[in-house]
């Protein structure tokens, strides 16, 4: 039976929960019915009017799946007869049980904001997938999509429930703990599915012969534990002086190599960052990248006020990249592109001979600029012109840690543009 997944994000606390999979029935009119489980296929006829075998050889059974979207967090159902193809499994079972490939999920593209990279509640991983993410781990590069709200955190999947639990256990209907045998006979005896162990399911995936790709990828895994076994048999063989020399020959050679290839297992954020020369109506911040080819994305806060008399408003907030609208942009090594920190707006007049100014910094929202918070001054020369400490983090795909720099935004003076210096 189809699960209640919940993806969430393991540093905010975004989060997003729905069913696994969906069955839908195309009306008479094209319009698409949900029909939920168990009962599918009561749903199905009682509103065609046809059999649910009919409705199978015409194809108006459909199935969706839970995706979410990694640019605005949109949850959505999505099929494969969406893109021109037909059902994923042979079974009805099959379809509203399958998890989905991250392959395939990016093949749609999110109703709400048009973004291609979309992640399903129940990913199904390749093993590929899993000894890549064994590899990233060991490289200290974060594993998993990042989080759509804060761009920092990674993105969680498990399962809360599945749809009998919660459409029949919620509506009172049944209770396997008062009326078990009730329930089995209604619904079966799943529990044994339900708990298989992580082991099983491990042996499971991994003794799926059908499906080469796996075997080869385990049987490699499998040699390369024997290759490790049969060194350590040949020096338990040889004399106690002769093991000790070799392995601490082997722990300086490790040694060694750690320090050598040290910045490409854990690699660093390796950007430059220049704010826009002198006085300027709008601030801006050069992002060069002098490390590898990857995704960046940039978050700021603000640290610190003077000569202001409001609160500091907390958290941090998405920076823009000046001509984009998401909040990732790749950068090849060598490549330039330019984040919006702030703007300066010259307010109407209230008074004759009062002219205010004020400063917005900017954040990405929605896909373009908005103020995250704002500055205000009377352009007199007598005035307190307000400061503001901006922490500012450039986030890397291939790296774990931010580079983090501080500046202080402010005016050049009661009638001049905004300047931007490093805080050293």
């Amino acid at each position: 039976m189809p699960a209640i997944m919940s993806l969430a994000c393991n540093r905010c606390d975004f989060a997003r929960k729905g069913i696994q999979n969906l069955t839908v029935v195309i009306k008479a009119d094209g319009e698409e019915m949900i029909c939920p489980h168990p009962l599918e296929s009561t749903y199905a006829e009682e509103a065609t009017g046809l059999s649910w075998s009919e409705l199978s050889r015409a194809g108006r059974i459909r199935y969706r799946s839970a995706l979410v979207c990694l640019g605005c967090g949109e949850l959505g159902y999505y099929g494969p007869d969406q893109l021109g193809e037909g059902m994923a499994r042979w079974t009805h079972i099959g379809n509203i049980v399958r998890s989905v490939r991250r392959r395939e999920a990016r093949m749609h593209r999110c109703r709400a904001c048009g973004y291609h990279d979309l992640e399903p509640l129940k990913v199904d991983e390749t093993e590929w997938e899993i000894w890549g993410q064994l590899f990233n781990w060991i490289r200290g590069k974060p594993n998993g999509p990042f989080c759509p709200a804060c761009h920092v955190g990674q993105l969680r999947s498990r399962m809360t429930a599945n749809e009998i639990d919660a459409a029949v256990i919620g509506a009172g209907r049944f209770d396997p703990h008062s009326d078990p045998q009730g329930y089995k006979a209604v619904f079966g005896d799943y529990t044994r599915l339900v708990r298989m162990t992580g082991v099983r399911r491990w042996l499971h995936r991994a003794l799926r012969l059908g499906e080469l790709t796996h075997f080869f990828v385990w049987l490699l895994g499998l040699g390369l534990a024997g290759v490790l076994a049969s060194i350590l048999a040949g020096l338990s063989r040889l004399p106690w002086y002769s093991t000790v020399g070799i392995v601490i020959g082997a722990l300086v050679a490790f040694a060694g190599a750690v320090g050598l290839v040290a910045p490409r297992i854990q690699p660093v954020v390796n950007v430059g960052l220049a704010p826009t020369g002198g006085p300027s109506p709008s601030l801006r911040l050069t992002v060069t990248n002098r490390g590898q080819t990857g995704q960046f994305n940039a978050r700021a806060a603000i640290i610190a006020t003077r000569k202001d008399p409001n609160q500091i408003r907390t958290g941090t907030f998405q920076l823009k990249w000046i001509n984009n609208d998401t909040f990732a942009r790749s950068l090849a090594t060598g490549h330039q592109a330019d984040l919006l920190i702030a703007v300066l707006r010259e307010l109407p007049l209230e008074r004759t001979g009062e002219h205010w100014y004020e400063m917005r910094v900017q954040q990405l929202a929605g896909g373009g600029e908005a103020p995250w918070e704002s500055f205000r001054w009377l352009a007199d020369p007598n005035a307190e012109l307000p400061e503001c400490d901006l922490e500012i983090s450039i986030h890397a795909s291939y790296a774990r840690q931010p580079l983090v720099q501080r500046f202080t935004i402010r005016s050049a003076g009661a009638w001049k543009p905004l300047e931007m210096v490093p805080i050293p």
